[in-house]
């Protein structure tokens, strides 16, 4: 049913990834429909046994492009990654993130207003989800500039120009201080 909104996680199931801060949503909010993606660690989402979460690990490059774009959500509550692959296809996809704070910090004032920043807390994130969801029309729109700012800013042509310049920056530095 396409009026059930989709919430996705993927990532390892750990608790550096926060997946211990979504359980209690998962089973709070049974009108949305939580999918995790990946490799049961800390936890299993498979032992969960609640209705409205699917638990899948293995997946394809393919599948996994597919999930990110039948989703309408990412949960990204991670501490200590930035801006990771998972949060870069997502926003390549076309699908918002709600992302913790701490990871917007390598990312300009306008860049971080594509994402839901949340803190490491249950409350906050579900508040954020509450928000993020409540107009899925503007949702949409929001992933539209998401996958925008993927292709301009995080495709691995622009990273590789990126990456180049740091190097060249760095090896000029390197030549003055050599002289």
């Amino acid at each position: 049913d396409s009026a059930i909104p989709i919430v996705l996680f993927v990532g390892r199931i750990v608790e550096r990834k926060g997946i211990h801060l979504l359980r209690s949503l998962v089973e709070k909010h049974k009108e949305w429909f939580w999918v995790f993606v990946g490799r049961p660690d800390d936890f299993n989402p498979s032992d969960w046994e609640f209705s409205n979460l699917l638990h899948l690990q293995d997946l394809s490059e393919d599948e996994l492009s597919k999930i990110f774009a039948s989703a309408d959500v990412l949960v990204h509550p991670s501490v200590g990654e930035g801006i990771t692959l998972t949060v870069a296809n997502s926003l390549a996809c076309g699908t918002p993130v709600l992302i913790s704070e701490e990871s917007l910090n390598e990312l300009n004032e306008d860049a971080s207003r594509l994402f839901f920043a949340v803190t490491q807390d249950s409350d906050d994130i579900e508040k954020k989800l509450l928000f993020a969801l409540s107009d899925l029309d503007q949702l949409k729109n929001v992933g539209e500039a998401c996958r925008e700012f993927a292709v301009r800013r995080l495709s691995w042509m622009k990273m590789c120009e990126r990456y180049s310049k740091i190097l060249i920056d760095l090896a000029e530095r390197y030549k003055m201080e050599i002289k």
